[in-house]
């Protein structure tokens, strides 16, 4: 029913007043017709109206000149017009409009009501309003009212007593809509993540859809790379970088939904090509979901912890941040992350010589991607620092293990550690005789390094299952990528 509306929401990555907000709705029983808040969800979150997502916010404030010239005046007026129904239906509101028509009580010129809807002549225009849409649009007033507890309603009858000020012309009706649309799209931003990144999305999803298998959508290494080759000679996506940054905030906010619902399995967005719509579906992708992922190295940078040398930046650090920074998004899209890892530096290196304008010989060499660095070189690289945390294990264990005399069982480890210790020469680790807040800072510090090896592990087991090291698959790519960063830049003459 209207758990519906709900769930909408919480599939768009909605989360707090918005919630809440819908839910005293929804427990108020007076929508009885369980769509109407359904549709109401899809205002809130600028689905609806097709290409205006604002369109039900011109609606309501015709209703409102409507309502008050019916005598429903003021702040009061108002008020008991659209929320002293114990139920809302079409026939309250058709009996309210015709009763006022059929005993002209009207307070204003302009206004007649019939059998079906409320009509309003502006002069230079005409509106009418249908009284099976007038529930949806007195849901949609109390949600304005209602929302961050009530914090709005002020500056809401504001805008409205300006807009119903004198004789009321079509133009103060865009203009007060178009006051309360700006106010709601900044609600929006600020509760929905899906409307944060709203502009984006619409490109994804209509990609998506076209792309879709029996209605579901497929976020996948494949179509990731086509879409970038579809856009990438535009603006917005012309950086690699820029389409898989896209796509994993999409499937951030998918994730997030997921978690509000509790749901075990993915759910997937989609949308209504026609109306252009955004619709969550009941669709499951095959994959697990994504869990909550926090990139460890920020970790080391806290404090008295950047006094200590844990990671060596250029080659230890450098080479694993967005390896860290991605986390399961890495190893749930593996050959587009090795696609960003190896060759969207080339195209970062090719925009920096042409702001530069630092010749045309080099940016002609780069577009051969003769510098990129193959995939298996790339898992080398990160095995090499793989190696490096499993010392680094072993010397954090050697220090927050102190002076205790180690078991039969601990004893080769504590010799591994120990010469693990010894081996870095580095700021830090000069001895592992540390107090105790020495030792708290290490023991938390070997959580991070246990997690940053786990993702490595995790994310070369998923490279090696399907093969991407292979000199083949890296080869095509390259060819691929050459091939469209042709296109996009073209030969660079002198």
């Amino acid at each position: 029913m209207s758990d519906d509306g709900i769930t909408y929401i919480h599939r768009l990555g909605g989360e707090g007043d918005v919630i809440s907000t819908l839910q005293t709705l929804a427990d108020s029983h007076r929508y009885r017709n369980p769509i109407i808040l359904t549709r109401l969800a899809r205002v809130i979150a600028g689905a609806s109206g097709g290409g205006n997502k604002d369109a039900p916010l011109f609606e309501l404030c015709h209703l409102i000149n409507a309502a008050d010239a019916a005598g429903f005046h003021g702040q009061d007026g108002l008020l008991t017009f659209f929320m002293a129904p114990e139920t809302v239906t079409p026939g309250h509101f058709k009996r309210t409009f015709s009763e006022c028509s059929e005993h002209e009580q009207w307070r204003r010129g302009g206004f007649s009501a019939d059998s079906t809807h409320v009509l309003i002549d502006y002069n230079d225009a005409t509106f009418n309003i249908h009284y099976g849409r007038m529930p949806l649009l007195a849901a949609l007033y109390e949600f304005l009212s209602a929302m961050e507890g009530w914090t709005f309603f002020s500056e809401f009858n504001d805008l409205l007593t300006e807009m119903l000020a004198g004789s009321v012309t079509i133009e103060q009706i865009k203009v007060a809509s178009n006051r309360v649309a700006s106010r709601f799209r900044k609600y929006r931003h600020t509760h929905i993540s899906w409307s944060k990144h709203e502009e984006r999305f619409d490109k994804l999803s209509t990609f998506l859809n076209d792309h879709s298998v029996n209605g579901q959508w497929t976020i996948s290494d494949p179509n990731i790379f086509t879409f970038w080759l579809l856009h990438s000679t535009g603006q917005e996506f012309r950086g690699y970088k820029t389409v898989f940054d896209a796509f994993v905030v999409l499937l951030s906010v998918i994730q997030k939904g997921q978690v509000s619902l509790s749901v075990q399995s993915a759910h997937v967005l989609g949308s209504d090509k026609d109306q252009g719509e955004i619709d969550p579906s009941n669709m499951e992708i095959s994959e697990e979901p994504i869990v909550e992922w926090e990139n460890p190295l920020p970790f080391f940078d806290q404090g008295e912890l950047k006094n200590i040398k844990f990671l060596k930046g250029t080659s230890e650090r450098q080479p694993i941040e967005n390896l860290m920074k991605y986390g399961p998004y890495a190893r749930r899209l593996p050959q587009a992350f090795l696609r960003l890892e190896c060759f969207s530096p080339i195209q970062s290196a090719i925009t920096n010589d042409l702001q530069m304008k630092r010749g045309t010989e080099r940016i002609n060499e780069r577009l051969s991607c003769d510098d990129a660095i193959s995939y298996d070189n790339k898992i080398q690289v990160y095995e090499d620092i793989a190696e490096h945390l499993r010392s680094l294990q072993l010397a954090v264990w050697y220090v927050i293990s102190g002076s205790e005399k180690p078991n039969n069982h601990d004893e080769v480890l504590q010799h591994d550690a120990k010469i693990a210790f010894e081996s870095l020469r580095r700021k830090g680790f000069e001895t592992p005789n540390v107090d105790e807040d020495g030792r708290s800072k290490f023991s938390l510090a070997g959580e991070e390094i246990v997690k940053m090896s786990d993702q490595i592990k995790r994310f070369k087991d998923t490279v090696e299952a399907l093969d991407l090291i292979s000199s083949e698959v890296f080869a095509s790519d390259k060819e691929k990528f050459s091939c469209q960063l042709h296109k996009i830049y073209g030969a660079i003459d002198e």
